[in-house]
Order: structure tokens, then sequence, then C-alpha cells
């Protein structure tokens, strides 16, 4: 049974699963909650008047809500969708597929090495909530850096390291970020097609081992710079000196070049 310290708080952005659809609403299924069960009035499901529920709402269906009442004697919770915004909506969405993906590799090192939930859950997964306030943003660092930072370290039993570090990088794909600039190369000598050409491998001679960097033509004199790097400050960083060993380049060659990012 659910009891006063698992109900949510008014006003909170809740993920739930609608459970059933009637005339004057539905009721929803509190994820986050244990499956505790709360009320959707017809009324709160959208800012415009509602015919039919079943054009907004279909039995299954996973959405955010936000929290409009609480009775704690009762265990009661009221919910809303049309009060949820679009921003708030997204952030929650992703926050909750955030603590999914950690709850799974959670799930996949305590089914591969065979532990049981009262072990894992004293030894590794209090341990670092205790130390660490967004665990998926602690696994995406190691997903990156291939490796645990020294502080977990000290929390995961030694012999669960390798697969720790094996399972955050199956399970967590880094998103990339992408700056884009434009590159005017211009030459006037004979030689100018070679020039340009020079200066174009200048610019994607600059390696970093977690980024890459392409050079596309759209019209000469005008080219693309495009990076693709983990991390944005990296990313932009990168395509400065791409196209600044470029210019120089073409410079040196007795040509012209500017750049302007994106």
């Amino acid at each position: 049974m659910n009891n006063v310290n698992k109900l949510p708080k008014l006003g909170e952005l809740v993920i739930g699963t609608v459970k059933k659809i009637d005339r004057l609403g539905a009721y929803i299924t509190l994820d986050e909650y244990d499956n505790l069960e709360a009320f959707l009035h017809i009324s709160e499901i959208s800012l415009k008047w509602v015919k039919d529920i079943h054009e907004h709402l279909r039995e299954n269906q996973r959405e955010v809500f936000k929290v409009i009442r609480v009775n704690p004697s009762r265990l009661e919770v009221d919910v809303s969708l049309r009060r949820v915004s679009k921003r708030e909506r997204l952030d929650k969405l992703i926050s909750w597929k955030k603590k999914q993906k950690v709850l799974k590799i959670f799930s996949i090192i305590k089914e591969k090495e065979n532990l049981n939930d009262e072990w894992i859950n004293e030894n590794i997964i209090y341990p670092l909530n205790l130390s660490f306030e967004e665990l998926y943003d602690l696994f995406e660092e190691i997903s990156i850096q291939e490796k645990l930072p020294e502080k977990i370290e000290k929390i995961i039993p030694e012999r669960l390291h390798k697969i720790f570090i094996q399972i955050c990088k199956n399970e967590i794909k880094p998103k990339k970020h992408i700056v884009k600039g434009y590159l005017i190369l211009k030459s006037k000598n004979k030689y100018g097609v070679e020039d340009i050409r020079e200066a174009i491998k200048a610019a994607i001679s600059i390696k970093h081992d977690k980024a890459s960097i392409n050079v596309k033509i759209i019209a000469a004199p005008k080219y693309m710079i495009l990076v693709e790097a983990l991390n944005r400050e990296i990313a932009e960083e990168l395509i400065k000196k791409a196209a600044e060993v470029s210019i120089q380049e073409i410079t040196k060659r007795g040509g012209y070049g500017e750049f302007k990012l994106m």
C-alpha cells in the first residue's frame, strides 16, 4: 500500500499511464509512485472544449501531468494535462528517460553479476545517490571517458569496474554537438585550385580523439566547415582552429580567406 511519504507534491510534474477512460475523465497510474492511481477530470484535459476524451487520450498512453490536488488521508490525487506547458512536458520526459536508463544499467549489472536487490541497493545505488546529484550525467561521462572517475572507483567494488564501464558504453550513446561555419577561400594564381585544395587539407588535418572535421563545397569560393564533437566547447574551439590554419595556408600562397561561424 502507498503511504503519505509516497504521494506527489502539489504542483509536481509526474509521469502517468492512462489506465481507464470514462465520461467524466480518466484514471491515471503514476509510474513514479508505485502505480498510485490519480484522477484526471475532463475539464483538465485540454484548454479547448473536450467532446470526446478518446480524441485526446487512449488507454496505456504515457503522458506528463501536473498534480493539482492531494488528499493524504485518503491517498487521493488529482492531475491536469492542460496545465502542463510544452517545455515542461519535454523536460520531464527527458528526465524520465534518463532515470529509466539509469535503472536499466543497474538491472543489467545485477543480472550479469547475479547480485540480489538488497546488496546492490546498499553497496552501489544508495552510495551513488548520496554522492552524485545526477547519475545519468555521471554514467554519460563514464561512457565518454571510458573510465571511472576517482570518486566512483571508491564506491563501486573493483571487481565490477570493467563491466560497469562496458555497460555504460553500451547503454548510453552521448549526444554529439554539431557546429558549422562558412569558409571563403580565393586564389588568383594559376595554381589556384591546388592552393584551395591544400587550404582545405590543412583544415581537416586538425585532429581530436572526440571530434571530427569535414569541409564541403557550397559554391566556390564558399565552403562549409562542419565539426561534430561530444562537447560543444570542443566543437567551437576546433572549428575556429581549422578555419585559422586554412586561412593561414591560403594566405601563405598569395590567396585570401575569411571565416564566419553559423
